[in-house]
């Protein structure tokens, strides 16, 4: 169950939030795509100025342990209240095709590394079910980066082109075909890139402490490389036409 902030404490956090504006087995046919070397392939190199500032400049930064996944639930709500059938991203390099193998891809991921998720996604309807092999195919290969076979030659500049290169598939720009589903699932879903970024920074926390002094250290922590996946897949999953209350308990 998600903790819960003290009203004053939320009211802050959502003011900040509205002022920004915004081992592992591994089967020969899946390791290739999965390992991820630790120089990555980014978005243009004539757009990683403004991404890099964008990033300094999100107001999450700035916020600490459980104010980190208050600010990204708000975020996952006004989406999908803005958009509630996703954002439309054209995606001209990905034909049809491509993309039904693009989530064949991820289904075999999935049904590989976590059979017990795989089968919840059987009960789903074949596009729910879509949405969220990519979404896990895209956390195990963010996993991977920094408990994979390659951990050890992880360094803080490869989380960060890994970022970018999440920044460019939510710009409609996919760098592979597991990339592409996942722009394909956002532009279908109102999935917020924010619990995306946070992730990210949770590798980041594991590069450089394994220890963790306060309770809300570890909560922001637990938060980062667990919680988030529930705000990934919370847009897929959907909310029943006859509740017409306020999402926040539901997320």
């Amino acid at each position: 169950m998600r903790a819960r902030l003290p009203a004053a404490a939320l009211e802050g956090t959502r003011g900040r939030l509205q002022t920004s504006g915004s081992g592992l087995r591994q089967c020969s046919s899946c390791r290739r795509s999965l390992r991820v070397a630790a120089t990555l392939v980014g978005p243009d190199p004539t757009r990683l100025a403004a991404a890099a500032t964008d990033v300094l400049d999100r107001s999450s930064k700035c916020l600490r342990g459980r104010e980190v996944e208050e600010a990204a639930m708000w975020r996952c709500i006004e989406l999908q209240q803005a958009h509630p059938q996703g954002m439309q991203i054209p995606m001209q390099r990905w034909s049809k095709d491509l993309l039904e193998q693009a989530y064949s891809r991820c289904a075999e991921v999935t049904s590989e590394y976590a059979k017990t998720f795989y089968l919840g996604t059987q009960l789903m309807t074949p596009q729910q079910a879509k949405a969220i092999w990519a979404i896990y195919v895209w956390c195990r290969r963010t996993d991977e980066l920094v408990d994979g076979p390659n951990a050890s030659r992880i360094t803080p500049k490869a989380l960060d082109r890994w970022e970018e290169r999440l920044e460019a598939l939510f710009d409609g720009r996919p760098y592979d075909e597991l990339d592409a589903a996942l722009t394909d699932t956002i532009s279908q879903f109102p999935v917020e890139i924010q619990p995306f970024r946070d992730m990210i920074d949770g590798m980041r926390m594991d590069l450089v402490k394994s220890r963790y002094e306060t309770y809300d250290e570890l909560y922001e922590y637990c938060y980062r490389v667990a919680g988030t996946v529930a705000l990934m897949s919370m847009p897929v999953m959907g909310v029943g036409p006859a509740y017409k209350g306020p999402l926040e308990p539901v997320y």
